[in-house]
């Protein structure tokens, strides 16, 4: 399991393999949330995580390791969510969320990866964290 920092400049990445797809670092400040769409469009078959660390930790670090955070599902996993309880769910097929993001590293982590893959999408929001 490798830790791969995407590109998120044009706001899509593919998930295909168990690793730690890192989203990005929110120095600018401005940036407080992550909306992130995750798109099953190759039947996927895994579980990703949502998780986060200290933007003060090196992108090309593998220590401290990234930790499960809450985001707000909006849809998770093909199902409408709740806007407003947060939940540390895995994603295992199509879902839309929020994830708070100041001062933080944002990853997903894809693990019991079988096959297929996922198109994600992510939009940096300015202002304060959702």
């Amino acid at each position: 399991m490798a830790i791969k920092q995407v590109n998120v400049a044009n706001g899509t990445f593919v998930i295909n393999a168990a690793d730690t797809y890192v989203i990005g670092d929110v120095s600018d400040g401005l940036v407080g949330t992550w909306a992130i769409h995750l798109v099953n469009d190759n039947s996927l078959s895994a579980s990703i995580t949502v998780k986060g660390r200290s933007r003060a930790i090196g992108q090309g670090a593998s220590t401290p390791a990234f930790v499960a955070i809450p985001y707000l599902p909006l849809h998770l996993n093909g199902s409408v969510g709740t806007y407003g309880t947060g939940s540390s769910a895995a994603l295992t097929t199509t879902s839309y969320i929020l994830v708070p993001a100041t001062g933080g590293q944002i990853a997903l982590d894809c693990t019991s990866f079988t096959s297929g893959s996922a198109t994600v999408y992510c939009t940096p929001l300015v202002g304060a964290a959702a």
